[in-house]
Order: structure tokens, then sequence, then C-alpha cells
């Protein structure tokens, strides 16, 4: 069955399991999302805001610098939200009623306009929302995030960063997209999941830390899930236009209504820029082995489009299609040996919640969805591909499909989930050396997930709370046997398996205890557990000199961790601590592996692999927001991390030190605004990273210390912003400059060097 048909086939399929099915919500409890506003509709950070319901104690928190706020873990009812600052500043209370298994959301009147940028603590994670995304100075969502502690990145070019977290990236983390699962289709990560997602679609990204996702499978070291814009009441634009150094480009347009019947949003965006000089002023395609006529080119040139639909035909049900189309081309990857001369990627969902049902069951959510990625590389830019007989001396296409399908319930208080998903990945390699010869380097595998998942809370009195879950899944990869090169697994691995099933079974609980309105103390623990994704198990590659192949015997990755969080509201503002520790058994570290068995085609005596070990990783994280004075703002976190792995020379370990973990990093924000004008400085110090893996050939990285700048301005209905980043243009490289094999430069890809970029933004 083509892709064509089998999309329409699923879309049909889902349709009808949600008439059969009928609707679902995910959790016993409600949440609260809202903004403080003032007179001019702008918002106030440092304002107190509080949440209150009869016969309830009050909770309180403080708005972000954006004048954002949350509250979570809320149970249904009626509830009031008011906000203040010094009994000058005050709103009316705004009534509002908190359902399970869904967000709330409240504007608040005050007497201040809105900032810019927003982080809100959120039990063991973090919520980043629409203005520091939207009105970030970031290219792209990877940059946009690095103001959370605990959160890094991998940059192979000027865009598509790949996101870290507290030290764990590529499929260690699940990155979603409304609880839906994309994957990049390069096996070197080229096109992270994030990178498929624009800014013009986004709300707000939820940021679990460590392993305590039970709801979705996978999430080893956390879970990132980016929320996109719903319609909000009434008509709506917004247009943005931002530019700045580079000739970089991004002008974007949406539009939305919300109605009480039928609500709906489109939109589209566009981003390009040609490649951005760094410290010392070189261009980036100066330090990898581009032709002299291709350095100054474009670095990318990327546009999306979506659209949303939704249907309220009764209080509290509604039926959701969201469809967004990427289209990319001449991406350049300094980092990597290939750059991709387009990439494209779909996304469909459709779901269909209700809340309230009536009987022993409360609420019900049942979402299915379908996404694709198509992606071709080449290293036609590059003098290695100069005067071949293609063009290009290596090539790759590759693709990947995902089918799911997620229904969850709450049941007598308990939260009830299934999810089903189906996931097809196929790459073909062809290099002059092997004379074009296509090699299934990832061999048309399937992957199928079932899973279930069960939590529950439970109020103890006299501000305690325990939540627990747990889930369990089966999971079943195959390759096609008829195009995987078996010869080259049983050379290296004394093995010719295409297929294996594993069940892995999840857990986690987490004691909260709130002893006044101002101090909250939690400590949780969890287990999760993440399989080798088809790359690692099943690549495979002849090459010049060395193979890359993977390890069809690998085994899942178990991470085991813990971690204490205490957080103290301020008058004006907030202070947050945390420390963890994971330990991961059957890590899945990346090794010189010897050919061990002779075979027919297999002329080399070594090969990159991947073998099992067990490691470690802990740190600690503290954050603080203050609002000395009326107009303002200061803000910083500091977070370290440390990590180690088991050596095991029979199985080609032999350093102890866990790679692609970042160094200490420390930020500080001053922030001062009138309403409608603010002024904003973020100095950034790092230091060295001198632990290095040198079985994953990273190499040490020095300290490095910037400074940034803003300014912006309200003007009716435009808001005026300016960045400069880097503002003494430092010449430096974050610790992930090298990107993994098997198509790594192992070329340092440096920061930008100064980088202006400005935005207007009209909104009606």
């Amino acid at each position: 069955m083509n892709q064509g048909k089998r999309l329409i086939y699923f879309v049909l399929s889902s349709l009808i399991l949600l008439s059969a099915l009928g609707p679902a919500t995910p959790e016993p409890w409600g949440r609260v999302f809202g903004i403080a506003l003032g007179p001019t509709h702008e918002g106030l950070p440092g304002i107190t805001v509080t949440i209150s319901r009869m016969g309830s104690a009050p909770r309180h928190t403080i708005t972000g610098y954006g004048g954002e706020f949350s509250f979570s873990e809320l149970d249904p009812g009626d509830y009031e939200v008011s906000a203040a600052l010094d009994g000058i500043m005050t709103s009316e209370g705004v009534p509002l009623v908190v359902r399970s298994g869904s967000t709330a959301r409240a504007t608040l009147l005050v007497n201040f306009q809105r900032l810019t940028e927003a982080i809100t603590v959120q039990g063991t994670g973090a919520s980043l929302s629409i203005p520091e995304i939207r009105e970030s100075p970031a290219i792209d969502l990877g940059e946009a995030m690095m103001r959370m502690p605990g959160l890094a990145k991998v940059r192979k070019g000027a865009i598509a960063n790949d996101i870290v977290l507290r030290g764990l990236q590529r499929d260690n983390v699940n990155v979603l997209v409304d609880g839906c699962r994309i994957y990049g289709a390069c096996p070197n990560r080229m096109d992270s999941p994030a990178f498929h997602v624009d800014f013009s679609e986004i709300e707000h990204v939820e940021v679990t830390k460590g392993p305590f996702d039970i709801e979705n499978q996978g999430s080893l070291g956390g879970r990132v899930n980016i929320v996109t814009l719903r319609p909000q009441s009434g008509f709506h634009l917004a247009a943005t236009l931002v530019g700045g150094s580079s000739a970089y480009l991004n002008p974007s347009l949406s539009l939305s209504y919300g109605g009480d019947l039928v609500s709906g949003s489109l939109g589209f965006s566009m981003r390009r820029s040609d490649p951005y000089r760094d410290g010392a002023g070189r261009l980036f395609t100066e330090t990898a082995n581009y032709l002299p006529g291709r350095l100054d080119s474009r670095a990318f040139n990327v546009g999306t489009a979506w659209g949303k639909f939704y249907l309220t035909p009764h209080v509290g049900e509604s039926i959701e299609i969201a469809y967004t189309r990427q289209e990319a081309d001449l991406i350049f990857y300094p980092g990597l040996l290939m750059d991709s001369p387009w990439d494209n990627a779909d996304r469909l969902g459709i779901s269909w919640t209700r809340l309230g049902l009536p009987g022993f069951i409360g609420d019900f959510r049942i979402r299915a969805y379908a996404s694709e990625v198509r992606h071709w590389m080449t290293d036609e830019q590059r003098i290695s591909g100069q005067g071949t007989p293609r063009g290009y001396s290596m090539g790759t296409e590759a693709e990947t499909q995902v089918l799911g399908l997620k229904a969850e319930a709450t049941v007598q208080g308990l939260r009830l989930g299934i999810e089903g998903v189906r996931r097809n990945w196929d790459t073909r390699t062809m290099m002059a050396k092997m004379n074009y010869a296509a090699q299934a380097s990832i061999p048309d595998v399937d992957t199928s997930l079932l899973g279930a998942f069960i939590s529950r809370e439970w109020r103890l009195g006299s501000g305690l709370r325990l939540s627990t879950g747990a889930r369990i899944d089966r999971m079943r990869t195959v390759a096609d046997p008829g195009l995987a090169n078996t010869n080259l697994y049983f050379a290296y691995q004394s093995t010719r398996s295409t297929s294996r099933t594993d069940t892995m079974p999840s857990a986690t609980v987490r004691l909260a205890w709130k002893p006044s309105t101002h101090i909250e103390i939690s400590a949780g623990g969890g287990r999760t557990v993440r399989p080798p994704d088809p790359a690692e198990r099943y690549f495979a590659l002849k090459r010049a000199g060395s193979d890359w192949v993977g390890n069809p015997e690998l085994l899942p990755t178990r991470n085991t961790g813990a971690d204490v969080k205490a957080t103290w509201q301020l008058r004006r503002g907030s202070i947050g601590a945390s420390v963890f520790h994971q330990s991961l058994v059957d890590w899945i570290a990346l090794i010189n592996q010897p050919r061990v068995t002779a075979q027919p085609g297999v002329m080399n005596t070594m090969a990159r692999s991947y073998a099992n070990t067990d490691a470690r990783l802990w740190g600690t994280e503290v954050e603080f927001s203050y609002a000395p004075l009326r107009r303002l703002f200061v803000a910083g976190s500091l977070s370290w991390l440390r990590g180690e792995k088991d050596t095991d020379p029979a199985r080609h370990i032999h350093s102890a030190t866990l790679g692609e973990v970042p160094p200490l990093s420390s930020r500080l924000l001053v922030r001062y605004d009138s309403g409608r004008f603010f002024a904003e400085g973020e100095g950034v110090i790092t230091g060295a990273q001198n632990r290095v893996d040198t079985d994953l050939l990273e190499g040490a990285t020095p300290g490095w210390q910037i400074l940034n700048l803003r300014l912006g301005a309200t003007l009716g209905g435009f808001r005026i912003q300016a960045a400069l980043d880097n503002v003494f243009d430092r010449l430096y490289t974050e610790h992930l400059a090298n990107a993994r094999d098997p198509f790594r430069t192992g070329a340092r890809v440096y920061e930008p060097g100064r980088r202006f970029i400005a935005t207007v933004i009209y909104r009606l």
C-alpha cells in the first residue's frame, strides 16, 4: 500500500474509532494558565496572583517576565483568580471553572503592560510561554529554550538545533507536538523533531525533567511537549516580521476565529538566512569543507503552513482537526559531512474530547495522528563532492512515518490510558567509492508499540499530596530481512537477528508538601525505559576505512532517578532549587568495534558500533526571580551536572566519562520596564568542559562569557523590539559543538558572533 493510500486509510479508520469510542481527557485534575494585563493590554511581571476556592486554602504564584502565570494539579470546581502588587495594583477577581484534564484560561486586568518573557515552574518541570518563544530573537526552538536551567543544545548549523535535557538527548528525550510523536528522518539528527514546528504555531512548551513521564513511552530523560495555539474568542490577526544579521528574514501571519460552535485558525511562516559569522568574523562555512563558491550561499530556507479546525457541538465536548506542512531546502550543516537539499514534513492530528461524562467515567479523550518526514542529504556543496560522476560523493535518502492512537479517561479518580504507535524508518545511502550502490543503511524498520498506563493523586491533608503512576509497554522492532546487511551484523556482532521484542515496565511516585502558602517541597522517584532505536540496532553501512554497524543484541536502557525540589515564594519573587540523581542501566555507548568474524564483502577490520554499559548522572539546578522595584526585575539560574559510565575494555568501553554532558552554566538577567518601553541585559557564563568521553571522540571546550541586550516598545497595536546577542563578539563553541558519527566532520561549529535581530509585531 503506498503512503497516500495508507494515510487515507488511517484517517478513515481513526474517524470510525472516534465515532465508536467517544471522547477523553488526560488527568483527574485541571490547570489554569493566564496573563496579567495592563490598560493597554500589555503584561506585567512580578505580580502576585492568587487562586482561591471555597473551603480550600488559597494558592499563590508570581507572574513571569511576560505577565504569564499558571497553576497545576487543581481539583475540579469553581475558582476565583486575582492579582495584586504591594496593595497598590490590583485586579478584580475573575471567576472560572476548572475541569479535570483541561486547562482553564484567565486574563487579569491590572495597571501595567505586558513584557516579553516568562518561565513558570510547574512541578517537576517548567513551561516556556508564548512571548518567550514567538517574540524571542532565537532562530529556532532549540535556541529559545536555552534560558531554562538544565537545557542545552546541539548546534550542527544555523538552524535545527537539537534539544539536550539534563545531559540526555536524541531519542532519550521525547519531543512531542500536542502529545503526538514526530521523528526526524536523518540518522544524524539533521532534522531534529523540534525543527518541524514553527514559532508561529506555538502557544507554550511543557518540559518534564527526569524519568517521571509515564504518559508517553520512551521519556528516558524527560519530555518536551510543544503545545500549539488554540483560537481565542472572537477574530484575531497576528503579523510578525523579524530580520537581522546574515540576511535573516522571518515573516509570519496567523488568523483565527473563536466561536461557541466553530473555531479555527490558519497561519504561514517563512524563515531564511545566509551563513552567520562567528566571533572571529568567519562565515561558519569557512570552518568546514565547502566549495569556495558556496561559502556565502543561503544557509537555510524553511516554509511552514498550518491550519486547525474546532467543533464544539455541546458544552464540554470538542472535535479538533489540525494539519501542518513544512518544506525546507538547502540547509547547511557544517558539523556533518552532508547538507540537506530538501526536507519535507507533514503532521495530521484528530482528537475528540468529552468532559463530565455521566456515570463512572468522568472525562474521556481519544487522539489519532500521523506524521511523515522525507529527507535528502548530499555533499554536493562540499569539496568532497567535486568531480564525482553524480556531483556528490555520498548521499542519503531517508523517510519515516508514524501512525499513532491514544485514548485516556478518568475513572473514579484514576487516570487510565492506552497508546498504540507504529513507526517505519527507511534510509538508503549511496557513495561514489561504492559505485553508488544503494545500501539500506536503515533497512525499512517497523517499530510497533502497545502500552497502557494508570495514575492517581491523593490529598493526604496538612498540605500533603501523593502522586503515583505506572505503565507497561510491549514493543516489536523488525528490520526487512531482504534489505538488512546481516553479513555486517555477523562480522562485528556475531548475530544475524533482524527482529526484537521488548517488554518494559515503568513507574513513578512523588510526594509534595506545602507547609505554608509560600513554601513547597517535593521529592520523587521514577523509572522509565527506552528501547534502542532502529539505527542503534540495525544501521549497516560499508565505508572506506571503517564500517558503521548497529548492534541487534542491544538491551533497552532503564533510568531510575530521584529528585528533591524546594520552592519559596517571596512577596516580590521566588527562588527554587533542586538536586537529582539518575542511574542508567544498560546505557547505549558508542564504541570502536573490531571485526570478530570474516564475512564475504566485509573488508574492513573496524566499525563504529554500540554496546551496553551502566552510567550515572547527578546535578543541581537553582533559579530565582525578583522585582525589587516597580519597574525593575532580576532573574537568574545556575545549572551543574556530572556524568560517569562503567568502563569495560572487553567491550571496548574505555572512557569513564559520560559524554555530551554540559559544564557549569549560569545566567543573570536584569530588566527595566516602564510599561511601553523596556530594556534588558543578560549575562551568560559557562565553565570549561574538560571532562570528555574519548570513546565518543569528544574534545575539551573552553569556558566562555557573553552579554546579550534587548530593547522594546509598544505603540498602539504594534510591538517593536531589537536584540543584540554576543555584544562583545566573543569567539566560542558550546560543549556539544561536535555532532555524533556516522557522518560528522569533526569540525567545531562556532556560535554566532555579534548578532542583531529586530522584530515588529502587529496584533488585531
